[in-house]
């Protein structure tokens, strides 16, 4: 098991940085992802293990692109998300590194900024955690109310939506049946991604290990992967690492994205050629989502006038 005191700086400068992938769709995006970002890193790819690999097989990935057998299948809004992210995590601190830093990234993610200028950035902040979350107890409307009700998003068994669809609602409108709290924790929330030291992720998989109560609790949250690893970073010694807690700005995810910009008003959104101007403007690192049905000369955009690469068919990476 990897423990913090086995974290040492790396000793392959052209392999300081890892990105975990989360990835169950568009193996055409994917792809133009994973080579989009292959500067000085090694990619680890988890593919919902609902998900058919047979068109993700056949197309050419990176060298040093690996896609992690420790599949888990994953359901919106389910703990099942952290348990993959979990095995990613696992994956790249048990490699090759270890890293200066871990990028969470989803598969239909796409650079908006050169991942050159990206790596330096994390390289030159070595004890920085990139990872924004605010204290659920600045935001009594909603976030306090996820944090003490039951949700049951990942199925148990094939056609079981009903019944946990009928005992969430349960939960959220019977006071009577409401989750113990967890003693003196600081619950917080925030955008799903981040890119945290290899110190963090070793922290966060000893937390996880040693206290099964927490992961008991997390495992019935809603979106669970916008406060799980965010509650763990707030409670530890990392945190001082962090820019601290975030001013509650109300709801709506993307009000607290560090490295990405996205829709979060509606979900399924699809950044077009018509947005490029706000992803330009948006000071972001990274956009979701972007898909191969409609946004190809968005890319071909991107790639020109932000990236200083060729289109999809011509991508060349600064080394």
């Amino acid at each position: 098991m990897v423990t913090i005191s086995t974290i040492k700086p790396s000793q392959d400068a052209k392999m300081n940085i890892a990105y975990l992938v989360l990835a169950h769709t568009d193996p055409g995006q994917l792809e133009r992802l994973l080579h989009a970002i292959d500067y000085r890193c090694k990619i680890y790819i988890h593919l919902d293990k609902k998900t058919n690999d047979d068109p993700f097989t056949a197309i050419h990935w990176p060298g040093n692109a690996t896609f992690i057998k420790d599949r888990v299948n994953i359901y919106w809004g389910g703990f099942s998300m952290v348990r993959a992210t979990i095995n990613l995590m696992r994956a790249a601190l048990s490699d090759v590194g270890p890293f200066s830093h871990l990028v969470f990234l989803s598969g239909l993610d796409y650079p908006i900024r050169p991942v050159k200028k990206f790596y330096e950035m994390l390289i030159s902040n070595p004890g920085k955690q990139f990872i924004r979350f605010i204290n659920i107890k600045d935001s009594p409307e909603y976030y306090s109310k996820v944090a003490s009700h039951f949700y049951f998003r990942d199925r148990w068994f094939p056609g079981d939506w009903l019944p946990r669809k009928v005992l969430t609602k349960v939960s959220e409108h019977q006071s009577l049946i409401l989750k113990k709290p967890l003693k003196n924790v600081k619950h917080a929330f925030g955008f799903a991604n981040w890119a945290i030291t290899s110190k963090c992720a070793a922290y966060i998989l000893e937390f996880i290990e040693k206290h099964p109560a927490f992961v008991k609790y997390y495992s019935t949250h809603d979106c669970p992967d916008e406060f799980f690893f965010h509650t763990i970073i707030a409670n530890s010694p990392f945190f001082k690492e962090t820019e601290g807690f975030f001013p509650y700005q109300g709801r709506g995810t993307w009000k607290y994205s560090f490295l990405h910009t996205f829709r979060s008003t509606k979900y399924d959104k699809v950044y077009e050629l018509g947005d490029f101007d706000e992803i330009k403007n948006s000071g972001k690192y990274f956009a979701r989502k972007l898909t191969t049905e409609r946004s190809l000369p968005l890319i071909d955009k991107i790639n020109i006038e932000l990236l200083n690469m060729g289109t999809p068919n011509q991508i060349v990476v600064p080394h």
